[in-house]
């Protein structure tokens, strides 16, 4: 049960927007379809060939990625792992070592995800299907976070830039539709490093954006554990330096980085 509630609150972001989907279509949706058409017919004329193209491309990116989602996984690790112990874990009633499958004493993390899906489609194979529908939306939220992150930092050309360099990578659509759990990874990643650049644009490191990266960066490690060596870590070393080069004392630095730390591994318990 511990395992499945951690997996579903570091997907949290996932299910907030099919809450918030379903909060708006319950109203009154033909006055709503309505106002909507209307703004968009005046935003046509504003639409620009570069944002149409990255419409295009996110749009034949989701479209891709969704009909290879609705395959059945057939990869070994998938199988044995990914989806594969959640399914044993459905079937046993519980999630407790199991002396067929030794990934069972691994720290599945995101993976339970899987597990409350079966459990709330009641089924193995409704379940895996979902987790794999899920994980289509978490790398189009990723590719946002990446436009976006590129615009605020670099501006529009870079967003579009990054969009399509990420779109073109094989391993992006492997990960997707293999259910891995790198998707929200590097999207806590991304949200940890860009609220540190900005951070660091302050002389004094400002505080509310090193909260939001300590936070973004103990989510990724809520993900998965490698978010520790790839996220918190530099993250740490980062301030700890910046704060020694601009001579906070290293008392202070050390005192930031400690706090960041301390912050992010409380998100991620």
């Amino acid at each position: 049960f511990i395992l499945g509630l951690a997996g579903v609150v570091n997907s949290y972001v996932a299910w907030g927007f099919v809450i918030a989907v379903v909060l708006w279509c319950s109203r009154d949706t033909k006055l709503i379809a309505r106002d909507t058409l209307c703004r968009l017919r005046r935003a046509a004329g504003r639409v620009t060939p570069l944002g149409a193209a990255g419409a295009g491309l996110a749009f034949f990116a989701f479209l891709a990625l969704f009909n290879v989602s609705q395959l059945p996984p057939a990869e070994f690790d998938v199988l044995e792992y990914h989806l594969g112990l959640p399914a044993e874990y459905f079937r046993s009633g519980g999630t407790r070592p199991l002396a067929d499958n030794v990934f069972s004493f691994f720290p599945a993390l995101y993976e339970m995800t899987a597990l409350f899906l079966m459990q709330a489609a009641s089924g193995v194979l409704a379940g895996a299907m979902l987790t794999k529908v899920l994980n289509v939306f978490l790398y189009m939220a990723l590719a946002a976070a990446v436009a976006a992150a590129a615009r605020r930092l670099w501006g529009r050309g870079a967003a579009l830039g990054g969009a399509l360099i990420f779109f073109s990578l094989h391993i992006g659509f492997e990960i997707t539709y293999k259910s891995y759990v790198e998707n929200l990874l590097a999207f806590y990643a991304i949200l940890a490093i860009v609220a540190l650049v900005f951070a660091l644009k302050s002389f004094l490191l400002d505080r509310r954006w090193l909260f939001l990266s300590a936070v973004s960066a103990g989510f990724a490690m809520g993900v998965k554990y490698t978010g520790v060596p790839f996220v918190l870590l530099p993250a740490v070393l980062v301030i700890a330096w910046v704060g020694v080069r601009r001579r906070l004392g290293v008392k202070q630095a050390l005192a930031r980085a400690f706090v960041y730390a301390a912050i992010a591994s409380a998100c991620a318990s």
